[in-house]
């Protein structure tokens, strides 16, 4: 969403006026995330946007461990319940016995796959 490689920050303490903060806030970012979610309407978009994700930054705030997730979400929210069980399973298997182990458990319940019998087919 920047415009360059490096995040802006802005220096905010009890004179800082509000007006003034948001305008340059404002000014800094509107277009490209107008463009991101021009880009990113529908949910085919950002899958399809997610399929072709190399690294942090070609989906603004996505990180390359949480690609699977969305897709995953993406495909049980368009019925596509196989797709969403390998997505999870490959998942759970990459991040066995890491913190983020759990977060991938927790989509799988949400959405009501059972990741250990998909762990098995995938």
């Amino acid at each position: 969403m920047l415009d360059s490689d490096f995040d802006r920050w802005w220096e905010v303490d009890e004179s800082t006026d509000p007006e003034q903060l948001a305008v340059s806030i404002d000014s800094q970012y509107r277009d490209s995330i107008l463009d991101m979610f021009e880009k990113l309407s529908t949910l085919n978009d950002l899958d399809e946007a997610l399929s072709r994700f190399k690294r942090f930054g070609d989906v603004p705030g996505v990180h390359e461990a949480q690609v699977p997730l969305i897709r995953a979400i993406i495909s049980s929210t368009k019925g596509n319940q196989q797709f969403a069980s390998v997505l999870l399973a490959e998942s759970a298997a990459s991040n066995q016995g890491s913190s983020f182990e759990r977060t991938v458990s927790t989509i799988a319940e949400r959405l009501g796959i059972d990741i250990g019998q998909s762990t098995k087919n995938a």
